[in-house]
C-alpha cells in the first residue's frame, strides 16, 4: 500500500511541475503583450476623452459667438443660460483636453512609468 502511495504522489508531483513549467512559460510569453496593451489602452483612452475634450470647447467658443452677445445685450431671456453653459462647458472641454494632452505626452515619452503608475493604482485601489 505505500508503494502504491507513494507511486501515485510521484505522478501527482510530475503533472503539478508539468504545470507550473507551462505556466511559467505562458506569464512569460504574455507579459510583453500585455503591455503593450495596456500602453495602447492607456494612449487611445486618452485620446478619444481628449477629442471629447476638444468638442466641449468647440461648442463652448461656438456659444459665445456674436449673435448670443447681441441677444444678451437686448434682453433675451435664454441668452444668459446660453452664455453660462457655454462658458461651463467651454472650461471643461479645455480643463479635459490639458489632462489628456499630459497623459498622451506621458505614456509617448515615457512608457514604463505610466505602467508603474497604473499597476501603483490597481494596487491601491484593491
Amino acid at each position: 500500500m505505500n508503494d502504491l502511495m507513494q507511486n501515485q504522489i510521484s505522478v501527482i508531483l510530475e503533472k503539478a511541475q508539468n504545470n507550473v513549467g507551462q505556466a511559467v512559460d505562458f506569464v512569460i510569453t504574455q507579459t510583453p503583450l500585455l503591455a503593450n496593451e495596456i500602453i495602447s489602452w492607456g494612449l487611445w483612452s486618452s485620446v478619444y476623452l481628449g477629442i471629447l475634450g476638444l468638442l466641449a470647447l468647440t461648442i463652448g467658443v461656438l456659444q459665445h459667438n456674436k449673435r448670443s452677445w447681441k441677444l444678451f445685450n437686448d434682453g433675451d431671456e435664454l441668452s444668459w443660460f446660453r452664455l453660462t453653459v457655454g462658458t461651463l462647458v467651454g472650461f471643461v472641454g479645455l480643463s479635459v483636453l490639458i489632462i489628456q494632452i499630459h497623459d498622451i505626452i506621458n505614456i509617448i515619452v515615457a512608457p514604463r512609468i505610466f505602467m508603474i503608475e497604473y499597476f501603483t493604482h490597481l494596487i491601491k485601489h484593491n
